[in-house]
């Protein structure tokens, strides 16, 4: 026996039972259901044209117009990079010191801490520190714990209170930056925990390092200008990169000291070493670019 073969689905126009027989519009429409049905072809055509329109579009949008110059031709330019940067000796420091007491009371360590923090401050007045230029820190007390038998923490034994008191300060007369650290020492500070050197005009300065960044930037367009055998044009563009500083300007961790609770005031000013400060400045320029005569 043979298989049997599958009957075949065909259109048909037998008017379905109550219904008018097909107009002429009725034909049409079945039409073109029948084309949509069984022309795959066009199905698969139709979107990659579509595609292909959208895809078009989206480039002519990425690629944008070109740069004429006024001859109506492309503009023909070079980008560059500066670089400028300017080294002086600082002229002030920033330095960060504070008070650490112990005591069995919340009381007494609050008060011991707050009489050497005066005492401090006081000094740096005498000293020739402007209040404008002193600024309190961290301020904090924490309890103190006892130990269990096994050597770990007992939270429910309080033996004492530790309280913190830091301070910043601005001395603007570097070379007084190590007798001021031994004199609040003497006062009762017993945690130096920093020192950052600056400068008090630093506008000055920066400026500086971004007219050498515009004039490396323009010895090196004349260079590669000239190298190409094309006459160096006028600026186009300026864009002012980001401006950083090196050397010792900026914080610089240092480990806390901390001292005996006991007042000692040291026989010799603290040795500074100021060194020097760096501050780093980038252009970008664009030049055009004409024939050489």
């Amino acid at each position: 026996m043979y298989p049997r073969a599958r009957p075949e689905a065909r259109a048909t126009s037998r008017p379905v039972q109550g219904n008018p027989p097909p107009g002429p519009k009725d034909r049409v429409a079945r039409c073109v259901i029948g084309v949509n049905h069984s022309n795959n072809r066009a199905e698969k055509e139709f979107p990659m044209r579509r595609l292909m329109i959208v895809t078009l579009a989206t480039l002519s949008l990425l690629v944008g117009p070109a740069a004429w110059a006024d001859d109506g031709g492309p503009l023909r330019s070079i980008d560059i990079s500066g670089q400028g940067e300017v080294s002086v000796p600082p002229d002030m420091a920033t330095v960060t010191l504070g008070v650490r007491v112990e005591a069995e009371t919340e009381a007494a360590t609050m008060d011991e801490a707050s009489a050497r923090t005066a005492a401090v401050l006081e000094g740096l007045a005498a000293k020739g520190v402007a209040a404008a230029d002193v600024q309190s820190g961290s301020i904090r007390l924490t309890p103190r714990y006892g130990q269990n038998l096994l050597g770990g923490t007992d939270y429910s034994n309080i033996v004492g209170f530790t309280a913190t008191n830091t301070i910043t300060a601005k001395i603007r007369d570097i070379n007084a930056v190590g007798e001021v650290l031994s004199a609040t020492v003497g006062d009762g500070a017993n945690m130096v925990q920093g020192i950052r050197f600056g400068l008090q005009d630093e506008d000055s300065v920066r400026d500086e390092a971004r007219r050498r960044a515009v004039a490396e930037a323009m010895r090196l367009a004349a260079l590669y200008a000239d190298a190409a055998g094309m006459e160096l044009g006028t600026v186009v563009r300026i864009t002012d990169g980001s401006i950083s500083d090196g050397g010792g300007y900026g914080a610089m961790a240092a480990p806390v000291m901390e001292m005996a609770s006991s007042r000692s005031a040291p026989q010799m000013a603290v040795p500074v070493a100021p060194g020097e400060i760096t501050i780093y400045s980038s252009i970008s320029m664009v030049f055009e670019l004409s024939e050489a005569n």
